[in-house]
């Protein structure tokens, strides 16, 4: 993919590799993760295009993280997400009900804390349990199966 930037002078064709070299991409371009975590301070809702409720706003494909400093722990997702990774670093309780978690997202959990997952979640990728407690209520919440060894 190229992208055109012109100058009164010459045009210039810019690879979009040397566009992140020159910092020109900006955080929320699409195909990029941005890192932002949640911090609840408008409501319980975890939704596309409502950023008010993350650190550095939310979009799909974003790397989310929930730590001990968000507010409104019980999380409603509205409609799909599809984060690019899901943590949790957190030593309180989190619940994530309704809604539907999709997409190759790995989730981590680290901490002490309980993570209660009550939404639909067909995830592709990985679960890894470093520390505290993941709930998952029922099998259709676990995720996309592997396929037959």
């Amino acid at each position: 993919m190229l992208i055109s930037r012109r100058h009164a002078s010459s045009a210039l064709w810019v690879s979009l590799g040397a566009l992140l070299a020159c910092g020109w991409l900006f955080a929320g371009e699409p195909g990029y993760a941005v890192p932002t975590t949640w911090t609840g301070t408008t409501s319980n809702v975890w939704s596309t295009g409502v950023g008010t409720n993350w650190s550095a706003g939310y979009s799909d494909g974003d790397d989310v993280t929930f730590n001990d400093t968000g507010l409104n722990t019980n999380i409603t997702i509205s409609g799909t997400v599809i984060p690019g990774s899901i943590t949790f670093d957190n030593s309180i309780a989190y619940s994530l009900t309704s809604g539907i978690i999709s997409g190759a997202a790995n989730i981590v959990h680290n901490g002490s804390g309980t993570t209660t997952i009550n939404s639909t979640n067909n995830i592709t990728g990985k679960t890894f349990l470093n520390g505290g407690i993941l709930s998952i209520n029922a099998d259709a919440r676990l995720g996309t199966a592997p396929g037959s060894p």
